[in-house]
C-alpha cells in the first residue's frame, strides 16, 4: 500500500511554548488544522477573534514538500 504524501504531516505537533498543531488529512491534497495555545484554540484578531480550529490546509506536489495553511486575513470570515 502506498502512503499519500500529505499523510507525512498527520499528527499532533507541540513545542516548549505551549503551542500544539493538530493536522488531520482529509484527502490527497487537503487537511484540517487546529492551532492550540495552552490547550485552547488560538484566537485570530484579524478574523474577528475566530478560533484557529478546523482551518483548511492544502498540499500541492508541484509546490514541493510543504503544507499551506489558511490562517485568514483581514476581512476573512
Amino acid at each position: 500500500m502506498e502512503i499519500r504524501w500529505i499523510d507525512n504531516y498527520a499528527g499532533t505537533w507541540g513545542d516548549d511554548e505551549g503551542r500544539t498543531l493538530i493536522i488531520s488529512p482529509r484527502n490527497d491534497s487537503t487537511a484540517d488544522v487546529t492551532l492550540l495555545v495552552d490547550g485552547q484554540p488560538m484566537f485570530r484578531p484579524w478574523c474577528r477573534n475566530k478560533p484557529a480550529k478546523g482551518l483548511r490546509a492544502t498540499y500541492s506536489p508541484a509546490d514541493g514538500p510543504g503544507l499551506d495553511i489558511e490562517l485568514g486575513r483581514p476581512g476573512f470570515l
